[in-house]
């Protein structure tokens, strides 16, 4: 189990890494992988329900949301910062913009399996009371712990985006960075 997890973590690192062109990007958006783990596992205990390999389930589920609420928040930052804002602006703005999106998506997903977890019996209960906690703390997370990363990533880790795929091959702005980014905008 150990094994398939660290193998489906690589995949959505790598499946993020292509289109962010950057190693550093997909680090930011499974940051909130973590935070929904431990909302599950204390939904857990809270509830005193006993983890079970159906609640793992439930966690790996779990992930999918948490990465596309952080997805949506480092993208919109992403696309600010190529408008040429600064950082911290950036990342206001796609905290403002991205919010209720965010918050949306969170929201259906729970009003879901809210129903699964009333209405649902025996092993569907453990699924969706680690998908239900989870979500609620990945989500706050999502837009409480990605958005200071970025601007901790800008700050103290500026090496990180000498650190990236190339853009285009042969075009030389393979650098993160305002030529990584002009490279992926098309200027």
């Amino acid at each position: 189990l150990r094994k398939n997890a660290l193998f489906a973590l690589l995949i959505i690192f790598g499946l993020l890494a292509i289109p962010f062109s950057s190693y550093s990007q997909p680090l930011l958006v499974m940051s909130a992988i973590p935070f929904g783990i431990v909302g599950a596992i204390f939904g857990h205990v809270f509830m005193g329900y006993d983890l079970s390999i159906i609640s793992i389930m439930g966690i790996v589920a779990l992930s999918g949301v948490v990465v596309n609420d952080s997805l949506l928040m480092i993208v919109a930052a992403n696309r600010c910062r190529d408008a040429g804002l600064p950082t911290a602006q950036s990342v206001i703005m796609a905290g403002a913009r991205r919010f209720r999106p965010i918050l949306l998506t969170s929201l259906t997903t729970l009003f879901v399996v809210a129903a699964l977890f009333v209405w649902g019996g025996g092993l569907i209960r453990d699924f969706a009371a680690a998908l239900l906690c989870g979500v609620v703390v990945g989500t706050y997370s999502s837009v409480a712990v990605a958005s200071p990363m970025v601007l901790k990533m800008d700050e103290i880790l500026p090496q990180l985006q000498e650190w990236s795929l190339p853009a285009s091959a042969g075009a030389g702005a393979g650098k993160g960075g305002k030529k990584g980014a002009a490279a992926r905008t098309g200027a």
